[in-house]
């Protein structure tokens, strides 16, 4: 019985992960589309991380947060440009009153 608890305890982190680092947490989910949408897309995120799971060290058990990460900065790096630029426009007026000032240009 405790080995079901830790590979449920596992599952919830990954659907956790898949959610939130992916952004598949506001995927539409309310109709029979949607859940197979989220499905396949859940499949394929899941299979792109453990490719880079398993280009790293297998000998430790994954961290999907690192691994999510390196996946999207190896093939989707102007998106994670594109969120941090989110990120400073956002914080902007948080940022002007502690006395800082960002600016942003393109080359």
């Amino acid at each position: 019985m405790r080995w079901w608890g830790k590979q449920r305890w596992a599952i919830e982190g990954w659907f956790k992960t898949v959610k939130h680092r992916f952004s598949l947490a506001c995927f539409g989910q309310k109709t029979a589309q949607g859940i197979h949408r989220w499905l396949i897309l859940s499949l394929l995120v899941f299979l792109l991380s453990f490719l880079g799971y398993l280009s790293g060290d297998t000998t430790k058990s994954p961290n999907w947060g690192q691994v999510t990460r390196q996946i999207l900065e190896l093939l989707f790096p102007h998106l994670l440009v594109q969120i941090l630029l989110q990120q400073i426009e956002r914080l902007q007026p948080l940022l002007q009153r502690q006395g800082i000032n960002i600016q942003v240009a393109s080359s």
